[in-house]
């Protein structure tokens, strides 16, 4: 999300087509609204929400979700984050499915700290596969502790939403078929990458 100021006459200029033209091949716009003066991308957002996906087979689903709860409401984020300042967060939802292999986490909150969804995940993930319990879990709301949680790879996370209020979003449907379709190429290229490492590793795992 990004906010800029544009003369009234030229305000054509700022929609997703234009735009576009002058982004990156791997960056695209597809919607806009007309914000009030003063407006902040940043610090007008009332919440934001991440998803992160986790490629882990074997994950406890139900003790990963039930440590979740733990992270709902009001706490002290400050092991969860690598920042140690105005570290108290609220955070609003916190759901975590499986869909085949891969586990989906869905994180929204009124704001968050750096790296704090990739520590949420990380620790989220030592739960799930036995290699810390619950009390290791519940020490990491104790600020004072001191602990820190290990950090997940920054290559799962995703900014999903960031809500506003009063914002009229227009989408520009060309734009979002043309982001959609250049998606759907990057999809195809990274799954055969990924099969391919698959498969070598299948490959070595049976030689003899």
């Amino acid at each position: 999300m990004i906010d800029f100021w544009i003369d009234e006459d030229k305000a054509a200029l700022a929609r997703p087509r234009c735009v576009n033209g002058r982004l990156p091949r791997d960056i695209w716009s597809w919607a806009w609204a007309v914000a009030p003066i003063g407006f902040s991308a940043r610090w007008n957002a009332l919440w934001r929400e991440y998803r992160y996906l986790l490629w882990h087979p074997g994950l406890d689903l139900e003790t990963m979700q039930a440590a979740a709860e733990r992270l709902l409401g009001q706490h002290d984020f400050r092991n969860f984050s690598s920042s140690k300042v105005d570290t108290v967060k609220t955070v609003q939802r916190l759901e975590i499915r499986e869909e085949g292999e891969l586990f989906i986490f869905d994180i929204r909150a009124d704001g968050f700290l750096w790296n704090m969804v990739r520590k949420i995940v990380g620790a989220l993930e030592k739960i799930g596969s036995g290699q810390k319990d619950r009390a290791w879990f519940s020490e990491l709301l104790r600020p004072e502790s001191n602990h820190g949680a290990p950090t997940a790879p920054a290559e799962g996370l995703m900014l999903m939403d960031v809500g506003y209020e009063g914002l009229d979003w227009q989408v520009d449907e060309y734009s979002r078929r043309r982001a959609a379709a250049a998606l759907a190429a990057t999809v195809q290229k990274r799954m055969a990458g990924a099969m391919v490492a698959r498969e070598l590793e299948r490959a070595m795992m049976e030689w003899k």
